[in-house]
């Protein structure tokens, strides 16, 4: 018996920590042309809306033929100042070049709205921009 209370109250403090979690999801926002930029951000936010940080970003993004994928240990900065979410992520590649994106915009107001984080991404061939729709939920 006494195992199964320790089994329920272990079971609850789980749920309560993965309740106060919010997932940050954005998509690409579409352009016309040639220059499209794909670029997905995922990552996750402890605590109650408005979150103070963002944590494990993940960034997916394609770029013409280049695809990148940065994981949390190629990220240099994410800050959350002000309610205006900062990430810079840097991926070293082959023969000493790099790929390195930079977002950057305000926060929803309210959890689950819509906002926009305009990106710009580089490596050694050439530069870009773009923009993503996010939520945080």
């Amino acid at each position: 018996m006494m195992r199964r209370f320790a089994f329920t109250l272990l079971a609850l403090a789980a749920f309560a920590q993965a309740a106060d979690a919010m997932v940050l999801g954005c998509m690409p926002l579409r352009a016309k042309g040639e220059g499209q930029i794909d670029a997905y951000v995922d990552g996750f936010a402890p605590g109650t809306y408005p979150p103070k940080t963002i944590d494990t970003i993940r960034v997916l993004a394609r770029f013409g033929e280049d695809a990148y994928e940065f994981d949390p240990v190629h990220a240099k900065e994410v800050s959350l100042r002000d309610g205006v979410l900062r990430i810079h992520v840097l991926q070293p590649l082959s023969a000493g070049a790099t790929a390195e994106m930079r977002f950057e915009g305000k926060i929803a107001a309210k959890k689950g709205e819509q906002f926009r984080l305009q990106f710009s991404i580089r490596n050694e061939r050439r530069s870009g921009e773009g923009g993503v729709l996010c939520t945080i939920e």
